[in-house]
């Protein structure tokens, strides 16, 4: 018997919560189902991983766009759900929540509830959530109540597997685990399919391991992003936004940057900061005209 949904997990030297994540699928009612496991750690550090129902692979590439594409191809089921490595699911129906939305052939896809450890919830949407273009920024994770919205996490996403891959899967150009990647992907994918379904019943709880995956990348304690967070904003804003909401993503875009507090008490540091975040901005615009999709 085929399986019904291929669980995707990329992962980069987190066994300890990537066990714990596996766990919590194996204790999930719905059980048709597997899980590729796209592991990039090192190749001296890493663990087989030997667990029911499923498929590891191994890769020598830092790229977690990549991974999910790996996977997106390799995949066994129609529908794909992509999952971070670290988190917790609570609800034994978690994948049944998913997968009902899929009863309907026009649904696109299904966003679920991300939670932060707090496990608290937002119940109000911002009016900003409303805004032409730029909404979807404004969007909480943690929202309460059902809705229609056109870009979901990678951390708790499921879409159909053949109108991935004919959308392209995601942009490799969006290097290790840069900034934008799952929202570059979300809006060419709702742009042709119609837009997720947002269900707060298919939650789960994002721990956001300080070590490992793309935090691995980090430097100076965090006050400078790393290079590929910058840079995935400002490819992002070239590749998928009108140059009408610029100026506003900018704004946004400095603001998450340089324009933060750790930063701007390490006056210091700025001088770094600001040469990183232009030689994103400059390496962006020349790669802009050249995505790297699947099968292109």
């Amino acid at each position: 018997m085929s399986v019904e949904i291929s669980i995707v997990i990329p992962t980069i030297n987190r066994y300890n919560d990537l066990y714990n994540t596996l766990n919590d699928l194996k204790n999930q009612e719905f059980q048709n189902y597997e899980i590729l496991i796209i592991d990039q750690t090192n190749k001296d550090q890493a663990e087989n991983v030997v667990f029911p129902k499923t498929r590891y692979f191994w890769k020598d590439f830092k790229s977690a766009s990549k991974a999910r594409n790996v996977a997106l191809m390799e995949a066994s089921s129609p529908i794909i759900l992509y999952l971070d490595d670290d988190v917790i699911i609570k609800d034994k129906n978690f994948l049944d929540n998913h997968l009902k939305h899929f009863e309907d052939p026009k649904t696109s896809g299904v966003s679920g509830a991300i939670l932060n450890l707090d496990e608290k919830w937002s119940t109000k949407l911002p009016q900003k959530a409303s805004k032409k273009y730029l909404g979807w920024i404004y969007f909480p994770r943690n929202y309460n109540k059902k809705n229609k919205i056109c870009d979901g996490g990678a951390g708790n996403l499921a879409v159909r597997k053949d109108w991935a891959i004919e959308v392209g899967g995601m942009d490799e150009n969006y290097d290790k685990g840069a900034y934008r990647e799952e929202s570059d992907f979300c809006l060419r994918y709702t742009g042709k399919y119609g837009l997720l379904a947002y269900d707060p019943s298919a939650y789960l709880v994002h721990i956001g391991n300080p070590t490992g995956g793309t935090r691995s990348w980090k430097n100076s304690s965090g006050v400078i992003h790393a290079p590929q967070h910058m840079f995935g904003a400002w490819y992002f804003m070239f590749r998928q936004l009108p140059k009408s909401v610029w100026l506003e993503y900018s704004y946004l875009t400095t603001r998450r940057f340089i324009l933060h507090k750790k930063l701007l008490s390490r006056f210091y540091l700025l001088p770094q900061a600001m040469y990183r975040f232009c030689a994103a901005f400059f390496k962006a615009i020349k790669l802009s005209g050249k995505p790297k999709y699947l099968c292109s």
